[in-house]
């Protein structure tokens, strides 16, 4: 049995703590309603954490699978990446992109028999981070070791980064899953070439340090009796549980530039999506990849109408609402801190009244739209290849077998 658990239940306080009639369980699913973790009380629970090593050799270029741990309610998953140069300071340096280690991980994926169900990207990942509150901010830019301009890695060095992979089912307690329950979970991590991140000139002296690399797992394991009420009241009325997750869809538009400003891009997606993200990199070179640039005007047009149009920085800095935090209705995320380029000039058309992720407010389907366009102006006239990227946080429907704890995914659009 988990010590923690088994401490748990021989203790007098939380014996008469849970035994109160406001608790409830967290991790019980319902869409209609969410639990409220601020006014009610959860019983008591483990929190434990374990270690996942890659099952194959890791390197630039490939992907590597980690195997999910099984111990409960999973929380959070966060990549420990560690790479090693060769040669001596100075001498063996290399410049590569300040947001290199974000960049470097060209996907995340959590699958399930086979089948994706989970995924997020670079862009994806750095869209998310710029909306969150200055000091989570500060964590995941020192986490992801993010750098203004080139970052200098230095020749007979280690360096080490920790990549939150930022799967919606981390977003709250009743979109976890339980690893228990469920099939068996793994995730698999895709790894870009280096040089395509790397100042033009500089040699390729980098290599990964397969025995510091690792996936740490976070999980909440609840006492039996709370585990088995939290499976019957999901699975009460049905033979799966559905449930809303979401998934970042990255797309973009790569355009050489001769003294212009416009750049445009016509989604492709047919998905529905609550929020928008879209920003500019000057990518002539390729340290260059995630720093994003500052716009002038931005315009999203549909069906032969405008959607809207406006200068981009009303957008960014009046527009975006968070109606679940007190005396923050509009004027939301962290588009003013210019402490890092990775994070600053992402700008997010927001749909829904709040921030929370795990909770859609609003949504627009790109079923029936034709050819919905973005265009956009730098305030003055570039050359050279400039990207627009977009993401669209786009909600799905997941079903979970009750017989099998088969995950599949259905709706999307």
């Amino acid at each position: 049995m988990n010590a923690v658990l088994n401490s748990n239940s021989s203790s007098a306080i939380i014996s008469a703590v849970d035994s109160v009639n406001v608790a409830f369980n967290p991790f019980t699913y319902q869409f209609g309603k969410k639990n409220q973790l601020a006014s009610g009380l959860v019983p008591a629970h483990a929190r434990t954490t374990v270690r996942s090593n890659p099952q194959n050799t890791m390197s630039f270029n490939s992907a590597t699978d980690f195997k999910v741990i099984r111990g409960g309610m999973l929380e959070n998953a966060v990549l420990r990446l560690e790479i090693a140069l060769s040669g001596s300071s100075t001498t063996n340096d290399c410049d590569v992109a300040g947001s290199f280690f974000n960049e470097i991980v060209e996907s995340a994926q959590l699958i399930s028999s086979g089948r994706v169900i989970q995924e997020t990207k670079p862009f994806g990942r750095m869209c998310k981070i710029s909306s969150r509150p200055r000091d989570v901010r500060e964590n995941m830019e020192t986490a992801l070791q993010l750098t203004n301009g080139d970052k200098t890695l230095a020749g007979g060095s280690t360096v080490v980064a920790y990549i939150p992979l930022m799967f919606s089912c981390f977003e709250s307690p009743e979109l976890m899953y339980n690893d228990l329950f469920v099939e068996q979970l793994q995730i698999r991590i895709r790894l870009r070439a280096v040089e395509d991140l790397m100042k033009s000139g500089e040699t390729n002296n980098l290599s990964i340090t397969n025995s510091g690399c690792y996936i740490q797992q976070v999980h909440r394991t609840l006492p039996s009796a709370l585990e088995q009420s939290q499976i019957a009241e999901n699975y009460a009325d049905t033979d799966a549980l559905v449930r809303v997750q979401y998934n970042p869809v990255e797309e973009s538009t790569t355009t050489t530039l001769s003294s212009g400003t416009e750049l445009s891009h016509t989604i492709d997606s047919n998905r529905a999506f609550t929020k928008l993200y879209f920003a500019v990199d000057d990518v002539a070179d390729n340290e260059d990849t995630g720093k994003h640039l500052e716009l002038e005007t931005v315009k999203l047009e549909g069906n032969g109408q405008t959607i809207f149009e406006l200068d981009a920085d009303m957008l960014a800095l009046a527009l975006v609402p968070a109606m679940d935090r007190p005396n923050e209705p509009y004027g939301y995320g962290g588009y003013a801190d210019t402490s890092f380029d990775a994070t600053r000039n992402i700008y997010c058309y927001d749909l829904g009244f709040t921030q929370d992720l795990s909770h859609s407010t609003n949504l627009n389907s790109l079923r029936e739209i034709n050819s919905m366009k973005l265009t956009v102006n730098l305030p003055s006239a570039q050359s050279g290849n400039h990207r627009l990227r977009v993401c669209l946080i786009s909600p799905e429907l997941e079903s979970i077998s009750s017989a099998s704890g088969k995950i599949t995914t259905s709706l999307s659009s």
